[in-house]
């Protein structure tokens, strides 16, 4: 598990001016700067792993203001704020209205909500790799939290960009498990659609499966291309598919491109197999 503390960055002069600043690289107001110190006092008893910031100013000086040098600070891009594109610093009640209609179909010339909770899946997955079993926290923006909330706490996107935003002093998440790629969780939601009861990220005491249905002892494992090129990732997964073996579950190694583009074919597949193998047993 990886324990995440969520620190919204401080006050900008944007903010103050009711704009919505996107990927402008806005600075921290002189009252933003306050915050951050505060923000630095409220912690000053807590250890952390490490602080994780988007690298847009108002982001990484929130975190060099509050910890100076206490804890390492990692700028990463994937945390950064949604790029409004041409409504970059437009009037914040013109760019909320906009959201709703964002989910999917990004700004123009900018992004969608997809695309940012793609950002903070990849960005997820690598926490969860690197700091299992650690206390880390992230500061940033409106859709990094999205990512949060969407992804640890599956808030439906369409709710969050919908509420009003309230401050606090801190949100704590706890990552309990691996985060699925985003073609995971599209043959997922496929298999949901057939009624095949399933589990994402499964331990099974060797490994985790991105997807196991342990009614019809069966893993399914959506690789990317080096699963099939790497010589080395090929014998790491023979490895992990003979624990699979020794109790009795069968394993299916699935393509990521096969997983996106021929989900619901392949969620057809699977389901009948499923239930043939439900019946046998």
């Amino acid at each position: 598990m990886v324990k995440i503390i969520f620190e919204a960055h401080g006050t900008t002069f944007d903010n103050e001016a009711h704009l919505s600043s996107g990927h402008n690289d806005i600075a921290l107001s002189p009252l933003g700067i306050q915050q951050s110190k505060e923000m630095g006092e409220r912690y000053k008893d807590e250890h952390f792993n490490a602080i994780f910031c988007s690298d847009l100013q108002r982001a990484y000086k929130s975190a060099q203001i509050a910890f100076g040098d206490k804890f390492p600070i990692i700028k990463d891009r994937r945390l950064r704020e949604c790029d409004y594109g041409d409504f970059t610093q437009k009037p914040s009640e013109v760019v909320d209205e906009q959201k709703p209609l964002r989910l999917t179909e990004p700004f123009p010339n900018g992004e969608s909500y997809a695309d940012t909770t793609e950002r903070m899946r990849h960005f997820l997955i690598n926490l969860f790799s690197d700091y299992e079993g650690k206390r880390v926290m992230v500061i940033g923006h409106r859709a990094t939290q999205y990512g949060l909330d969407n992804l640890i706490k599956h808030v439906p996107m369409k709710q969050l960009v919908s509420t009003h935003f309230k401050w606090q002093p801190g949100w704590a998440y706890e990552l309990t498990h691996g985060i699925p790629t985003k073609q995971t969780q599209l043959l997922s939601d496929a298999l949901k659609e057939r009624n095949v009861h399933h589990e994402i990220e499964y331990f099974d005491g060797h490994k985790h499966i991105d997807i196991a249905i342990p009614s019809a002892k069966i893993f399914i494992e959506v690789d990317g291309i080096h699963h099939y090129t790497d010589s080395e990732q090929i014998k790491r997964d023979f490895k992990r598919d003979h624990f699979s073996d020794g109790d009795d579950f069968s394993t299916i190694h699935i393509p990521n491109e096969i997983a996106e583009s021929h989900r619901k074919e392949v969620a057809d597949a699977i389901a009948q197999v499923v239930r043939g193998r439900q019946l046998s047993r």
